[in-house]
């Protein structure tokens, strides 16, 4: 590694724990030092000021505003905190079916909304239900925190380094469905097990008049406009389906994002200023720095070093990415090992002549950065606001309450991920010696097992049956409702070019 290299890298590092410890704004930090990497590209070894800027990834960055507005426009219009309260009142205000609940809805709104939204949503909803039920918020708030890490592994959308990888890297939905999906949903169980052995005995027990007050909340009130609420709920699923079904996740959120803020009638700028610019920002620098590690061939001595250590061996290098980027995620901030370690796999891979499995080691890096956040409270964003909005309501968590389940979380998740891995890994010698249907009818009685043990033990049948039954009216008063609105949309929009060609 040459004088400039480990200039550079030194830069990345001093950001890194700056950034990590709050000793000033990230934005700032990371641009002051995109801004040293700049001049020493500039004189040092003649870039122009254009080609530096392709260091940055622009269909990331663009794929993140995107999705950040378009989940701002739909959480303005009351839509995710309206299917949230929906859920809450099938708890009846029971503190443990309540837990699950809200780990439930925590999970789904990270996979379709990301982590980050997720744990906003429904801090602040806790935060609602903690002061009609007289309840200590504190284990719920923490059992969101880790339980929206594990949605936002799912979907290729669904975290910052979800979208990072997809984009950079080109991952597709296929991958997700075979690789992440499968153990998102194992990971949910366990959670909701391990969350509910642990805060089992500190749920506070509401009493029957507060029980009847959560019951009696309408969801109606959070909504400020209902044509707003069905216009946004019809983009969003119409987007989300977009996302699943082309590969372009950039294109298709900017385009979503355009046509809410065009439609929808919410207000732009308010939207705008909601947006997370710091986080733009403090990406765009760490772009520049890591661009300067992979000019200088840094991080490619890295992977190849990776190569020569594993020396091919398939296992070796699964289970060094996964344990090395999980702890490496649990104590600095996400996005910048993920940034830095993907020209080290890529290097890793073309080195080690292990293309074939380039998908499972692609996964295995997606499961290391959502697991490893947990391990400490200040270790992924998600804990950080939910702590944030306990204390603003005045119920804040201390960092040592966190770490009485963070780290044994993220210890056994990794634990579970490396036998996932290794069962991934050997699945087809398996499949070989017993036949595909054998090993579909196992895995599937295995799963469908475990949900049964669940929902008998801590939810019960008798809300699982209310569900199903009022699910069907629900979706269909919804439906009538969004045709309206798709016709109330297809003019607007038909108004809206007209009055352009004029």
């Amino acid at each position: 590694m040459n004088l400039i290299g480990t200039i550079i890298v030194l830069i990345f590092a001093t950001v890194i724990i700056i950034a990590t410890l709050e000793k000033m704004n990230r934005a700032v930090i990371s641009l002051l030092g995109a801004i040293i990497v700049n001049f020493l590209m500039l004189f040092y070894r003649g870039l122009s000021p254009d080609e530096i800027l392709l260091f940055i990834d622009y269909r990331v960055l663009i794929a993140i505003i995107g999705i950040s507005i378009i989940v701002e426009v739909t959480r303005e219009s009351g839509v995710f905190h309206y299917i949230a309260i929906k859920a809450v009142k099938l708890s009846k205000g029971e503190p443990i079916p309540l837990l699950i609940i809200l780990c439930l809805m925590s999970y789904l709104l990270a996979m379709i909304a990301t982590a980050i939204v997720a744990i906003i949503i429904m801090g602040t909803l806790t935060i609602a239900i903690s002061r009609i039920l007289r309840i200590n918020p504190v284990p719920y708030l923490i059992a969101e925190a880790i339980v929206v890490d594990v949605g936002g592994m799912t979907l290729l959308f669904s975290s910052i380094p979800n979208i990072i990888l997809s984009q950079t890297v080109g991952l597709s939905l296929g991958l997700f469905l075979k690789y992440i999906v499968p153990f998102s949903i194992i990971s949910l169980v366990l959670s909701i097990l391990l969350l509910n052995n642990k805060f089992k005995y500190t749920l506070d027990q509401p009493d029957e008049l507060r029980k009847a007050l959560l019951l009696e909340f309408d969801e109606w009130a959070l909504v400020r406009n209902r044509q707003i609420f069905y216009r946004s709920a019809f983009l969003f699923t119409a987007v989300i389906a977009g996302l699943l079904l082309y590969r372009d996740v950039a294109l298709v959120a900017i385009t979503g994002a355009v046509l809410m803020m065009a439609i929808t009638g919410i207000e732009v700028d308010e939207v705008l200023r909601r947006v997370d610019w710091e986080t733009i920002l403090f990406f765009s620098g760490l772009f520049i720095i890591v661009g300067g590690l992979e000019y200088e061939g840094v991080l490619e001595e890295l992977g190849h070093a990776l190569a020569i250590l594993t020396g091919g061996n398939i296992v070796l290098m699964s289970l060094i990415v996964l344990w090395l980027v999980g702890l490496l995620s649990g104590v600095i901030d996400n996005v910048p090992i993920v940034l830095a370690f993907i020209p080290v796999i890529k290097a890793l891979l073309e080195t080690s002549g292990a293309a074939y499995f380039a998908d499972l080691i692609w996964a295995t890096m997606i499961l290391a950065t959502n697991i490893g956040g947990n391990l400490l409270p200040y270790g992924a964003p998600t804990t950080v606001l939910a702590m944030g909005i306990g204390k603003k309501a005045g119920r804040p968590f201390r960092a040592k309450e966190f770490i009485a389940v963070g780290p044994i979380w993220t210890i056994l998740n990794l634990v579970i991920a490396t036998f996932y891995i290794l069962g991934m890994l050997y699945l087809g010698l398996i499949i070989t010696a017993i036949g595909l249907l054998p090993v579909t009818i196992i895995v599937s009685l295995m799963i469908i097992g475990s949900l049964i043990f669940v929902i008998y033990r801590y939810i019960g049948f008798d809300r699982v049956y209310t569900i199903l039954i009022e699910l069907p009216k629900s979706l269909r008063i919804l439906s009538s409702r969004s045709i309206k609105g798709i016709l109330r949309i297809l003019r607007k929009l038909l108004d809206i070019i007209l009055k352009k060609s004029e």
